[in-house]
């Protein structure tokens, strides 16, 4: 039996079968705690998958990074749905390994790897698990986990950092332009033409085809320069 801790739970996993118990009088649970079953690895091979499991549970439960690697470890094929009002994200895992990520609701289609790192941006909603080979897609990727997640904690501090200085719903304008056009980047100028356009930062986000850092780098950057402005709320 091996047992591991995070958000406020014990995490125990027990031949093919994985517990979440809540922490209660220091790391390790009162006896007679009620353990909940997450999930049920799927024994033998892959012909052997039972059907899909029958829950959601909430993000605040399992946290999703921790579910991935565990999910990666036992190199499972699992497509991983996430409901975050109002998205609906999707990671789906080939034998241990990041194939794609998606996620609907949105004004464009989202890279698999912009997808992966917005959906593990989110602090709410509820997750589904779902065993076996997900669906082929075109834009396909294969990465490991362990690499993602890494990749992904390197930047969480300044995208935190970033959205408190311009939340997603900050409507924005053009205050001014430099001396020379050309000064300005062609990613530099697709910002200032969404701006125009009206959208927000979360719109902007969206539309952009850099991840969601990168382009918080490019607002930002032209904000700090004066080139853009907030507008105030009426």
């Amino acid at each position: 039996m091996n047992a591991s801790s995070a958000a406020g739970n014990v995490f125990i996993k027990t031949g093919n079968t994985m517990f979440i118990r809540p922490l209660q009088n220091g790391p390790v649970a009162a006896e007679g705690t009620k353990e909940t079953t997450l999930f049920r690895k799927p024994s033998g091979g892959a012909r052997s998958m039972p059907a899909p499991t029958p829950w959601p549970t909430g993000l605040e439960k399992m946290p999703l990074p921790m579910l991935l690697q565990t999910l990666g470890d036992w190199q499972k094929s699992a497509t991983l749905r996430i409901y975050s009002n109002p998205y609906l994200g999707k990671i789906c895992l080939r034998r241990g390994k990041v194939c794609f990520a998606s996620i609907t609701n949105l004004l464009a289609p989202l890279s698999p790897y912009k997808a992966f790192h917005r959906i593990l941006s989110w602090k709410n909603g509820t997750l589904k698990l779902d065993w076996g080979d997900p669906t082929f897609q075109n834009d396909e990727i294969y990465e490991d986990i362990s690499v993602l997640l890494r990749e992904n904690a390197s930047r969480r501090d300044e995208l935190s950092t970033s959205q408190s200085q311009l939340p997603p719903n900050t409507h924005l304008k053009v205050a001014s332009l430099p001396g020379n056009i050309d000064d300005l980047t062609s990613p530099e100028v697709d910002v200032l033409q969404m701006v125009m356009a009206g959208k927000t930062v979360q719109e902007i986000l969206d539309t952009c085809a850099f991840p969601d850092l990168e382009t918080y780098r490019l607002l930002l950057r032209l904000y700090n320069q004066r080139f853009l402005s907030r507008i105030e709320p009426a």
